[in-house]
């Protein structure tokens, strides 16, 4: 299958709106506290606040995006294109938005994986 256009802009909306989600989610995370494993009641408190419930939201239109490149791609190949994709751009904003650090081995890592999705998206 031949990468057009339309490929790239469907990709660029799962990866933005993967991204989003992940972000809010730990967001919000960092906001509800600490969570009680066992107890049912917090975790419909944690799954109900705002920044979860909506990082939530977006994490489900990534992934419902996610059917319209597989009627023209494998799910296998397009999966290995876009998680490391997806990967890449959480781990850059969680960078600028929560000051986290990597370390050489994770910037190896995430090196490696625009390598490989130069591989795989070459054909």
């Amino acid at each position: 299958m031949e990468t057009d256009l339309t490929f790239w802009i469907q990709s660029l909306l799962i990866i933005l709106f993967g991204t989003i989600g992940s972000l809010l989610f730990k967001f919000g995370v960092n906001q509800f506290g600490k969570i009680e494993v066992w107890d049912v009641y917090c975790w419909i408190r944690l799954v109900f606040t705002p920044a979860i419930f909506f990082g939530l939201v977006c994490l489900f239109f990534s992934r419902l995006l996610f059917s319209l490149p597989l009627k023209r791609m494998g799910v296998g190949r397009f999966s290995a294109i876009i998680i490391p994709l997806n990967i890449i751009a959480i781990a850059i904003s969680s960078a600028i938005v929560f000051k986290e650090q990597f370390k050489v081995k994770e910037i190896i890592g995430i090196i490696l994986g625009l390598i490989g999705i130069m591989l795989i998206g070459s054909e």
